[in-house]
């Protein structure tokens, strides 16, 4: 089943490197595979109709279309067919059609590291995101809901401050339900 407003994205990598890869993503069989317009050690993933890039390194806006630039470490999402949108105008080298397509692009941004939090993942049930991060080297979760109609995310819960203890959370089938599995262990209690 499809999540909410979701869509299924056919994926390709190719691996250059162990931190470094091509992606290159179609929706329809019938379509022409477009090669994602992003830097090399960009993790790419889909949640819906959502594109969700995990930025590696800074990302400037002369190469993501907007005019915002996104810090080494952010967890940033957009809308998946507007990206590709974007991503075939720049690999045409078409220049009005790359200053339209990046007009359309809407980046939302899940996570943004400061001094001391930084990106720990992040699991998914049918219609939540489970975001980890590290503040102070203490873990903390946030819970995000989709939107209606496959929406843009909502933070429906979450930790104020994080603690000195490992959680896990996975979707006992993240297609299906919004069940989970969850982990927990410290010092003092082991899992």
């Amino acid at each position: 089943g499809h999540r909410e407003g979701g869509a299924m994205y056919e994926v390709q990598s190719r691996s250059i490197t162990f931190y470094n890869s091509h992606y290159s993503v179609r929706k329809e069989p019938a379509d022409d595979f477009v090669k994602l317009a992003i830097a090399l050690n960009t993790a790419v993933s889909f949640f819906g109709r959502w594109m969700i890039l995990h930025v590696k390194a800074d990302w400037e806006p002369k190469d993501n279309g907007s005019e915002k630039v996104f810090k080494t470490g952010s967890l940033i999402y957009v809308d998946a067919q507007d990206f590709l949108d974007f991503s075939k105008a720049k690999e045409d080298g078409n220049e009005d059609a790359i200053k339209e397509a990046g007009s359309k692009l809407d980046y939302r941004i899940l996570f943004e590291p400061t001094a001391t939090t930084s990106y720990a993942g992040y699991s998914t049930t049918k219609n939540y995101m489970i975001l980890y991060e590290l503040e102070d080297v203490k873990e903390r979760m946030k819970f995000f809901k989709i939107g209606e109609g496959g929406g843009p995310f909502v933070m429906v819960s979450g930790d104020e401050e994080g603690k000195i203890q490992s959680f896990s959370a996975g979707g006992v089938d993240s297609k299906e339900s919004d069940l989970l599995w969850l982990t927990t262990s410290s010092y003092t209690q082991p899992s």
